[in-house]
This record gives structure tokens, sequence and C-alpha cells, in this order.
């Protein structure tokens, strides 16, 4: 099974990264792919994508194409997901490539209730694309629960994405 990640950080060694390498290195037995950062697709508008998709576009959508499933984690900003990540996701929206793809959805934040208007915004905009969203994860504490060894340290975050992976063998 090949399963694409996605991480609505920008940044290289954010605790969402952490959290999914972390995930990825708990079930070698997928094949697992990175979406291209963030920080490499310019903001979608219409008229931009009547122009052509850029590199990481394309990058993207043959990525989501060729995946079995697709997990997102993103950290929560604003009460929403990154600026990055939604723009991203909006230059999949004519193509279709999410369409009845399999989707695992994460939130990553330091505490509850933080997250649960940015997971509403990351559904709702899953669900524009027709994505199937197998589950919606809320991980709290990966800044502390999770080494920049990748090392799970946390009991709870280390259940959650078993109970992911044992989601997904199954899906």
């Amino acid at each position: 099974m090949k399963l694409l990640t996605i991480s609505g950080s920008t940044r290289p060694e954010s605790s969402t990264v952490r959290l999914l390498k972390a995930l990825s290195l708990s079930a070698p037995q997928f094949e697992w792919v990175e979406a291209p950062a963030l920080d490499s697709f310019p903001l979608f508008s219409p008229t931009r994508l009547a122009e052509g998709k850029p590199d990481a576009c394309v990058v993207l959508a043959k990525a989501v194409n060729d995946a079995d499933a697709v997990i997102i984690a993103t950290p929560e900003y604003a009460h929403n997901m990154p600026a990055a990540l939604k723009s991203a996701l909006e230059w999949c929206v004519a193509s279709g490539e999410f369409s009845r793809k399999q989707v695992v959805a994460i939130t990553s934040t330091p505490h509850s209730p933080r997250g649960e208007k940015c997971m509403q915004s990351l559904v709702w905009t899953l669900q524009a694309l027709d994505a199937q969203v197998l589950v919606e994860a809320p991980i709290y504490g990966a800044g502390k629960g999770i080494t920049a060894q990748y090392e799970v340290t946390d009991p709870e975050i280390k259940e959650m994405l078993e109970a992911i992976i044992d989601l997904l063998a199954v899906s």
C-alpha cells in the first residue's frame, strides 16, 4: 500500500512533520511518499490555474493520484488550517485527484480543544474535493510527545498512531 503524507506546516522540523515521520517509521510495511513542501506552492488563484499548474502542484497531483490513501496532518493557526495547506489543496479542486481518495485528517495541537475548528475546516475542504475522510484524528502534545529522533514517548499519541495504521491496513 502506498501512503502519501502531507504536512500542513511549512517548518521542516515542526512537531507536525515529526508526527508524520514517526507514523511512517512505525509502519515500514507500507510505501511512504512525502508531498512537496508547502512553501514550494504559489498561492492558488483561478488566473494562475488557467496559466497551467506549477511544478510542485503537478508533483502533488501525481502523488495523490498514485497513492492508495493520503494522510494530512496540520497544525492549527487562528482556529484554521494554515493558508499554505488550503492553497495547495485548492490546486487540486478542478483536476479531481482527491475524488473518492481515502484520507486520514489529523490536527496536531498542543492541547484540546485547540484544533477543533481547524479540523472542521480541513474536513469541509476535503469534502469539497470529494475525498473520503476515513477518520478525523486530533492529536495533542506531539511537540512534547515525539522526540527529534521521531520516537513516540507519549502513550496516547502512540495509541492513536497505531489505530491509524490499523485502520489503513484494513481499508
